[in-house]
């Protein structure tokens, strides 16, 4: 999540919930297809964003589920929900009521609160609801290949790569604090 989203988000008083279960990225490196960098930048507040961090939220490892999360704040009526993609909403008067799938239960959840935040990715339900005669997305030919896996972190834990050629790209983030693994 760039600055610009995360000021949205800290404005709402949510920045604290989301530091527990995200990565403030500090800097990015590209790279060319055989790993050798190319340059690098900062990122975040590293960059002299004033107050508003680059944020890595956590997604689900390769072959596990997605999971719930939830970060709740006092600058939002009712708290912020995050589960799985919204299917409608409706705007009424005093409020916004979404409906997602829930993740505790089988059936939808309905959250009503002040304001309605679309993050739910590249294919949008909240978008497209908003604009539903939007031809949709033009695609620029590159392909960028992401997935998500446990493993040890790489670097200093904060640093982003993107690596590739012209028409394919690799994206290695982490997603996740580092927390020492338990065993059971």
């Amino acid at each position: 999540m760039l600055p610009h989203a995360i000021a949205e988000l800290a404005e709402l008083g949510l920045l604290a919930r989301l530091d527990e279960v995200a990565v403030r990225t500090r800097e990015l490196i590209y790279a060319n297809r055989f790993g050798q960098e190319i340059w690098r930048e900062p990122r975040g507040l590293e960059a002299g964003y004033q107050g508003a961090a680059v944020l890595d939220p956590p997604r689900p490892p390769a072959g596990r589920p997605a999971r719930c999360r939830m970060a709740s704040g006092s600058g939002a009526h009712g708290g912020a929900h995050a589960a799985t993609p919204s299917r409608a909403f409706a705007q009424e008067e005093g409020a916004v009521k979404a409906r997602f799938k829930s993740c505790q239960r089988v059936r939808a959840l309905t959250v009503a609160g002040d304001i309605l935040v679309g993050c739910d990715g590249i294919h949008s339900a909240v978008r497209r609801q908003l604009y539903p005669d939007e031809a949709g997305l033009k695609w620029n030919g590159v392909l960028m290949w992401r997935g998500a896996t446990l493993a040890k972190g790489f670097l200093d834990g904060r640093t982003m790569i993107v690596g590739g050629g012209f028409n394919n790209k690799l994206v290695l983030y982490p997603i996740a604090p580092r927390q020492e693994r338990q065993s059971s």
